[in-house]
């Protein structure tokens, strides 16, 4: 299969901006959800013991704890599965030397969006009622907070790959 004849992208930017829109939508609708959950468990958890056995809270009590750890980690492994992906695609992509400057302009006005999607999430950090759900979470916040970083990480780790091919992968 030549990967060269099926590609004919030249440039690979879409998928940083395509991981800002997933990781706002997923970290929101993550939080959301778990808001939802705890809700469902406190409401659980204050039920009698002749309505809702014990076995029930437990279970419940586990599913939160389960989902927490879960959500959080997995929001974690998109980023790197994303990045992963965005390098070995840009391996493939042919690029060319004149893309340098094009990479600093989009690499900038991708940190501007991400600077941005930070501050959403950080209105959303102070709203009383997500904040303790927010807190609970270990991957979720430090990366939500820290996203105009982690995409000038990712967008570099992009840059590096579509600039630093072999002579025959170099269009001219």
């Amino acid at each position: 299969m030549n990967f060269k004849k099926k590609m004919t992208k030249k440039g690979n930017y879409p998928d940083i901006s395509e991981y800002i829109m997933v990781a706002l939508v997923v970290s929101f609708s993550i939080i959301i959800m778990f808001n939802v959950i705890s809700n469902f468990d406190s409401s659980i958890q204050s039920m009698n013991e002749s309505v809702v056995t014990n076995t029930t809270k437990n279970i419940s009590s586990e599913f939160k704890q389960d989902f927490l750890n879960g959500f959080d980690n997995g929001f974690l492994i998109v980023y790197i599965l994303f990045l992963l992906f965005s390098v070995v695609a840009a391996r493939f992509i042919p690029s060319s030397p004149k893309f340098i400057w094009v990479t600093i302009i989009i690499l900038m006005v991708l940190c501007f969006v991400a600077m941005i999607v930070e501050n959403i999430w950080g209105g959303m950090a102070d709203n009383i009622t997500l904040s303790s759900t927010i807190s609970q979470f270990t991957f979720i916040p430090f990366m939500m907070e820290h996203l105009t970083y982690l995409t000038l990480i990712y967008g570099l780790f992009v840059a590096v790959a579509l600039l630093t091919k072999s002579e025959d992968q170099i269009l001219r």
